[in-house]
Order: structure tokens, then sequence, then C-alpha cells
């Protein structure tokens, strides 16, 4: 995997952006945009583990696959998604006023050039 951290640049141009990063699904950082105070090793080791529980929680209550999640503190705001199923989770921090909606699009945009990279495509 010849990925870059510059694939993860335009997320730098949404308002609030305060980090991004590409985990694997064992919690080691692939990739790292950190721009803010926060631990993004440790945030992605509970990202895993957060996506693991969502995972077993949506399949139990029969809500179908996950594609991501949305976690808001009075700190900032986590969203998470795949990047490779059961691979790779692609996550990003905003601040509390951050624009949600177009980091949700950029982040299914970045997922699917990783996805891409990954595979060789």
């Amino acid at each position: 995997m010849a990925l870059k951290e510059e694939i993860l640049n335009p997320l730098q141009e949404i308002a609030g952006f305060l980090a991004s990063a590409l985990f694997s699904i064992n919690g080691e950082t692939i990739l790292l945009n950190n721009a803010s105070k926060f631990d993004l090793a440790s945030i992605g080791a509970h990202t895993v583990n957060l996506i693991i529980s969502a995972l077993k929680a949506t399949k139990e209550s029969g809500l179908g696959k996950l594609k991501q999640i949305e976690v808001q503190t009075d700190l900032g705001i986590l969203l998470a998604r795949w990047a490779l199923e059961d691979k790779y989770i692609l996550g990003m921090i905003l601040e509390p006023q951050g624009n949600v909606a177009l980091a949700k699009l950029e982040l299914e945009k970045i997922s699917q050039q990783i996805k891409k990279e990954i595979q060789g495509q």
C-alpha cells in the first residue's frame, strides 16, 4: 500500500477541521494529519472499539451494514467511516461548530480514493 498523507489534505479545507487519520482495524495509525491537541493514536484505538461495538449493535438490531459513526462532544465532533470495510477506518475531528455535512461528503470521496489505491484499481 503506497498511500500518502496528501490524500487527507482536502479535509483541512473544511470549516472547523482539527485532525484526520486513517487507521487499521487493529488501531494502527496509517496516515495522520493532526493540527490539534488531541492524541490521535489514542483516539484511533478508541474509534476502532466504537466501530466494533457499532457493528455488533447494527447487526443484532437488524439495521444493516455500518457505514459511519458520528460522536459529538463539548470539544469536538468525531466522524469515522470505513475506507475499506473490515480493514481500514478513515476518521476526522471537527470543532463543535464545524461543517459536518461537507465533512461527511469529503470523507466519502476520500474513502473511495483510498479503497481504489489499496485495491490497486
